[in-house]
């Protein structure tokens, strides 16, 4: 059980999901708490995330700005920084909380480039299944 001390503690976390064999760290969570509590002006704490070996992931729908305009600027810079590896829909059902991820993916391709939204939409979740031996 990890007790979290944003963000002092996220490193120590990070090692010890690393040595007790959670590789790679796919970091939803700690980006959401990220976008709401650090600054969007910069990047630089989620880049040292990613340089730790932690895969970040965000949901379609703050890409697309249904949350905050916040959450979208701060996933353009992930992006184009490259250092966004996977899309969620954080879908629920299919009534309130529909998947986006079309929208997403279009919305990808037309600012980041085709084969950017094919990695972070399709290549990069394919691997994590690769390597978990479900396919």
């Amino acid at each position: 059980m990890f007790c979290w001390n944003f963000p002092r503690e996220i490193p120590h976390s990070i090692s010890v999901r690393e040595s007790t064999m959670y590789c790679p760290a796919v970091m939803n969570r700690l980006l959401r708490m990220t976008v709401h509590q650090a600054t969007v002006k910069s990047v630089g704490f989620s880049s040292d995330l990613v340089d730790m070996g932690a895969r970040l992931q965000v949901n379609v729908e703050s890409i697309l700005g249904k949350y905050t305009w916040g959450a979208k600027r701060y996933c353009r810079k992930l992006m184009k920084e490259d250092l966004l590896g996977f899309v969620g829909s954080d879908s629920h059902n299919t009534k309130t909380r529909i998947p986006n991820i079309g929208a997403g993916a279009a919305y990808v391709s037309k600012k980041m480039g085709e084969a950017y939204a094919e990695r972070i939409f399709h290549d990069n979740p394919m691997e994590i299944l690769r390597d978990a031996g479900e396919i």
